[in-house]
């Protein structure tokens, strides 16, 4: 498999350093950890911690950025998943 792949995407993805997500289905239920290699303003590369099935829509929580994300599968090959970002929640309380 070439790299192909990686030249469809419509707007250019910065790598992100060492960052750490949670999936979580859209009743915030938690689903996994992952990390996030890379993000653009409408999508992002995660590696998930577990092989768990996603559900089509689901959340991703940026844990640097503390920013929750509606967000659906584009792309998945084993645990790599690409993420279509499909808008951010204004407000998202973070309770110790």
């Amino acid at each position: 498999m070439g790299t192909d792949w990686l030249n469809r995407r419509s707007e250019p993805r910065v790598r992100t350093r060492l960052r750490s997500g949670k999936l979580l289905d859209r009743d915030k239920i938690f689903l996994t950890d992952c990390s996030i290699f890379d993000r653009s303003t409408h999508g992002a590369r995660l590696r998930l911690f577990a092989n768990v099935d996603l559900p089509e829509r689901f959340r991703l929580y940026d844990e640097a950025s503390k920013q929750l994300f509606d967000a659906k599968v584009a792309w998945r090959r084993g645990q790599d998943v690409g993420v279509r970002l499909l808008g951010a929640f204004d407000r998202f309380l973070v309770t110790a």
